[in-house]
Formats: C-alpha cells, structure tokens, sequence
C-alpha cells in the first residue's frame, strides 16, 4: 500500500520519521510529504492513504482541496493536542480540525488518554486512543557503555514545571546528572547518553498545572534504551505498563521527587529491571505495533 504520511512542520527526529520506518519495515511504501505535497498528492490520488502525524504546525481541513471531501481514507495523529492557554493555539484549532476530519468520514487519533476522552466528549465519533512508542532500533540497548551518570534526561526544557524539576535534582548534589536538551540530543545520540545512565528521568509538559497528563515518547524510549524510569505519575501509565511494573517509579509533586529518586537509586530490583523495560517495549509498545493499530481504523485497507 502507498501510504504519504503529511507533515505541517517536518523537524529532524520529529515522530513521522518513525512512523514512517515502521510502515516500511511492516511492507507498505511510505512517505513522508509536506503541506503543498499533501494537497496535490489528495487531489490526485496519488496515495492510498495519507496518514498525518502532528508536527507542531496545523493543516486546514476546511478548505479545498479538503473541505467537504470524502476523507475517508485519512486520519490525524494528534500528538499535542493544543487545549492550552498557553499562546500556542492553532488555528484553525486542534478540535475544529478534529471534527472536520471526523464529520468527512476520516479517523481521529490521540496519543493521550485524557484527549481521546475529552474529543468524545466534544463529538468526535472516529477517535482512536493511540499511545506514543519507541523505535528499539534507534533507541537501544546495544552497545553497552559504563555508567557514568545517576540519572539521565534528554528533551527541551520549555515550561517551568519541567525546568523546576530538573533544577531540583541537580542543586540537590545527591545525583549525577547527563543532561541534553533543547535540539543537544537526537535520536541515536539521546540513546547513547541515556545508555551511560543507571536510570532515566522524565517529567509531563505543564506539570503542575491540570494538562500534565501526558506519557510522551520519552517514556518508551527510555524504557527500551534498558533503563528503568523515574517519572511522574499519571493515569494512563497504569493503562499501558502492568501495575507495580518494577522499572517504573512516580512522583505526584516536587515535595516527594527527591525522596522517591533516592529510594528508588538504593532499590537493586529497580536497578536492575532495564532488561525487562526493554522487553516490554519490544512486546507491546514499538511504532510497528502502533501502526498496527492505526491500519485497524480503515476497514478498508484491512
């Protein structure tokens, strides 16, 4: 099958460059295309299905090529999902796009629990809940290295919950800390720094505040570099990971973030559940598997 998966604002390391591995590895052809591309590529029928994925720009669903077309064989990834008063709105907005994709027959997608319930509550009928993933091949375990961090984090630090966190385990002086952020760390590099830490960290966007619901990429990718993880709680964790999953710890707030990080650096079945972290990814939660899902959603092509 020819599959174009359309990008607003394609960025290296960006999630359709997994998406795209994991179509091809699965036998389909798969590119990925941008805005422009995505018009003329519709019109013509030049792909079988075109599966966006979010970039942090937006397409508008409400006019041509795309208004009121049969939309049938397209769905969305909504990954950040943009229901924040933050100055990051889209417009058209994430919901408005939602329900034109919707109402012309596509698929909706969410990678967060929170907003594939919260687009039923609005309307949205065809809206799949689709977690994030790993790529085990890019985010790895192999090969191994010595351990020279405590506790490792890879990914922009753009909002104060999150920074706040990090400058706490830093100045605490109890860890050493291997940090790359903000564009220092992508792909195959971020897996190498994680792979010379003991545990990995990771904290959802807007903590603190009622939007830090998400299980981002981070999440599975730490998991399948075979690191256990430390990260805050959050619902769907206990809807994707087995309960009391032994490399996983969570902290609610700042006030129990040094006191869980230095429990769960004193707990050797903790330290040492990296192996069965990275077998769960392999098992359950790899692009291929997601991709998997997402195909299920157009009974057409299966």
């Amino acid at each position: 099958m020819k599959i174009a998966i359309p990008v607003a604002e394609f960025h290296r390391g960006n999630t359709s460059e997994y998406v795209a591995r994991a179509l091809v590895n699965m036998g389909h052809e798969a590119t990925i295309i941008g805005a422009a591309e995505f018009g003329v590529s519709f019109q013509a029928k030049l792909h079988d299905l075109f599966f966006c994925v979010d970039s942090g720009g937006t397409f508008d669903f409400s006019q041509p090529p795309f208004a009121n077309a049969d939309l049938s064989n397209v769905g969305f990834w909504f990954i950040d999902y943009r229901h924040h008063a933050d100055g990051k709105t889209r417009k058209p907005g994430d919901l408005a796009n939602a329900k034109l994709i919707d109402r012309c027959g596509g698929r909706v997608f969410q990678a967060q629990r929170e907003d594939f319930e919260q687009c039923r509550h609005d309307g949205v009928q065809n809206v799949n809940w689709l977690p994030l993933a790993a790529d085990p091949e890019v985010w790895t375990d192999a090969p191994a290295v010595n351990k020279i961090f405590d506790i490792g984090f890879v990914g922009n630090v753009w909002d104060r919950g999150r920074a706040s966190a990090l400058e706490l385990l830093v100045n605490s002086r109890f860890f050493k800390i291997g940090f790359k952020g903000h564009g220092g760390a992508w792909k195959e590099e971020g897996a190498a720094l994680l792979r010379q830490c003991r545990v990995g960290f990771n904290i959802s966007s807007y903590f603190g505040t009622d939007h830090a619901f998400d299980v981002n990429m981070r999440v599975f990718e730490t998991l399948s570099c075979g690191l256990p993880i430390i990260t805050n709680a959050v619902p769907a964790l206990t809807k994707i990971f087995p309960r009391n999953a032994p490399y996983i710890r969570t902290f609610t707030n700042l006030e129990e973030l040094l006191y869980v990080s230095r429990g769960a650096m004193r707990n050797e079945e903790f330290l040492s559940s990296g192996p069965a972290a990275r077998q769960f990814i392999l098992e359950n939660a790899t692009y291929e598997h997601r991709m998997t899902e997402m195909l299920r959603g157009f009974p057409q092509f299966t």
